[in-house]
């Protein structure tokens, strides 16, 4: 009786006697041993358990057959409860992972709460409205998952052979997608890898290709500009400043998307390679592992070497078969901030420029201005550092962001916090792992997670560390990138119709 008082608690508030003792008699206890298979996708939802002792695995099954990881459960932690309170078929199969005990509350068991502490309802409907909230999304990220066909080294290749900048980007902001999904089949879905991140930075970046959302000078503009007699329109746009800021601005667009080409044509075919090396094991295999970072050219990022890459590699096939939740969740973490580390490094002379380059043509069109000044003033080269400066850390504070499937954050606000009010998930609150330890120490600057200036490395690198490390449990960020007409169009290869 203690027993199931204190399981249901957490559920439903305090209970009296008489419906504590009533409900005891609508519980089941259940033994599993481990391997054993408690509830299968597609089945109605008939009961709720909750665990006693052992762990769970929770699980959806691809169309290929093969099993990806959408979490585990553990002791007072209950499981089943979604389809029985929203009468959908249950989304995910639950294995038990370590012998379990269990206690089952069946259909009849729950109405009778309700009817027998109808006060008890309302504390059960807080708990679980975030629970069906999170269920909505998370059904998207799934569907995705189950039907998402492996991407092979011959699609990236054509990826990459893509002239036009704009379907360059909306293409490889797809095979982000998908890759990020084939890697759940290695280390589930309840921690999002890196490609889940970079579907949507690539996602992001295509506003500035196809120029959207130039920094600064184009809103403003955009705003004066619709305001203007059509013949005085037409007078400014042939002012050589005007001109020379608009090849500026169609430089930076495609510097990106170069950028974009550049980091895809590198990261995206080895974990390719990793999919197709490991995906059908159970067991580790250190020659699979060699076979992939084979390919990869020793040395430092910085020096054209691809270490970083090879460190990500191990981390993530490591956290393929690590059983520990913890470990497993630092270990993804790990591989993603090598990888994003290496990105970062490989990307910083394109960044410098995409957000230096329409300041310093700026500057540039007033040197006949300023170089009537005294020569001993250096104006030029002072006002471009000035310029620029100022520039960069106004276009990381007030403009650039990253778009999310539940609303965009912009990089120079501090990360918010989680629903549960902490900034991390509960596994990430501290870190064990000595190389994810040194990592944060190096980049750390007290509580601030906020960029400064978005050119400079480590200060990308803070933000990117927090953000990983932050929305590393968001599963949403498994949920594809565009509509599905729009993703119909950039298969056929056309750029697709409506807002991206």
């Amino acid at each position: 009786m203690a027993e199931t008082t204190q399981l249901l608690h957490g559920f439903t508030g305090p209970l009296d006697a008489d419906t504590t003792a009533a409900l005891a008699d609508q519980l089941e206890r259940v033994s599993l041993p481990a391997g054993a298979l408690l509830l299968r996708q597609g089945d109605p939802g008939d009961a709720v358990y909750f665990v006693v002792s052992g762990r769970l695995r929770v699980f959806t099954v691809r169309d290929d057959g093969h099993d990806v990881r959408l979490g585990e459960v553990g002791p007072g932690e209950s499981v089943g409860e979604m389809a029985l309170v929203s009468g959908d078929r249950r989304m995910a199969s639950v294995r038990a992972e370590t012998p379990c005990e269990l206690l089952r509350l069946s259909k009849a068991g729950y109405d009778l709460l309700v009817a027998r502490a109808p006060q008890a309802l309302g504390m059960f409907a807080r708990v679980m409205a975030e629970r069906l909230a999170r269920s909505a999304r998370a059904r998207v990220a799934v569907a995705s998952i189950r039907a998402n066909p492996f991407v092979t080294i011959a699609e990236c290749e054509d990826a990459v052979a893509t002239r036009d900048p704009v379907m360059l980007n909306l293409r490889i902001t797809q095979l982000y997608h998908r890759i990020a999904l084939d890697l759940t089949v290695l280390l589930g879905a309840q921690d999002v890898n890196w490609f889940g991140f970079a579907c949507r930075a690539s996602k992001t970046a295509g506003s500035s290709i196809r120029r959207e959302d130039v920094p600064v000078v184009r809103p403003a503009a955009r705003f004066v500009l619709k305001r203007l007699p059509a013949p005085l329109l037409d007078r400014i746009r042939t002012w050589r400043i005007v001109r020379r800021m608009d090849a500026a601005l169609d430089a930076v667009s495609e510097r990106i998307a170069e950028g974009n080409r550049l980091i895809f044509s590198e990261i995206g075919p080895v974990f390719v390679r990793l999919v197709e090396a490991c995906a059908t094991r159970h067991t580790y295999c250190p020659a699979d592992l060699q076979r992939v970072v084979a390919t990869l050219a020793p040395g430092a990022s910085e020096a054209g070497g691809q270490d970083l890459l090879r460190g990500a590699v191990t981390a993530y096939y490591e956290a393929a078969f690590e059983t520990h939740p913890k470990r497993r969740a630092e270990l993804v973490l790990l591989g993603s901030l090598k990888i994003g580390l290496h990105e970062q490094i490989r990307v910083d002379p394109i960044i410098d420029e995409a957000l230096d380059r329409p300041m310093a043509d700026l500057v540039a069109a007033l040197a006949p201005w300023l170089s009537r000044l005294p020569r001993s003033w250096h104006a030029e080269e002072r006002a471009r550092s000035i310029v620029c400066r100022h520039a960069r850390r106004l276009v990381t504070a007030r403009i650039m962001r990253i778009r999310l499937p539940y609303g965009d954050l912009r990089l120079g606000d501090d990360l918010p916090e989680l629903p549960a009010k902490r900034l991390f998930p509960d596994l990430l609150a501290t870190l064990e792992h000595p190389e994810l330890v040194e990592l944060f120490q190096r980049f750390d600057r007290g509580a601030r997670t906020r960029a400064i200036d978005w050119s400079e490395l480590d200060d990308r690198m803070r933000y990117i560390a927090n953000f990983f490390r932050s929305r590393q449990k968001s599963l949403e960020l498994f949920e594809p990138p565009f509509l599905f007409e729009q993703q119909s169009a950039i298969v056929a290869g056309r750029v697709p119709e409506g807002p991206l």
